[in-house]
């Protein structure tokens, strides 16, 4: 079996992970055992992310919140830096 195989364990980061598409890969990889990075743009979706955070709990995994514009290379830098140092490599 590869490494890859599974998620148990690996932090994932997800763009847009507040809301639709990204809430529900935000959820499903938690399932899965993955450790989240929710991302959310500003404080306009951040009551979403919250929420989104909040299910990613209720799964038993651990998860994190970071707000920022991603067309920003420094807000990127940063969200990488955020989550290896809360989650891990």
């Amino acid at each position: 079996m590869s490494k890859y195989e599974s998620l148990n364990g690996k932090v994932v980061v997800i763009a847009g992970g507040a809301k639709n598409l990204g809430a529900l890969l935000s959820k499903s990889y938690a399932k899965e055992g993955a450790k989240i990075v929710v991302h959310h743009h500003n404080d306009n979706s951040k009551q979403q992310a919250e929420a989104t955070l909040d299910e990613i709990k209720s799964l038993g995994s651990e998860g994190t919140l970071f707000s920022g514009d991603l067309t920003e290379v420094k807000n990127v830098e940063d969200l990488f830096k955020h989550a290896e140092s809360t989650l891990g490599k």
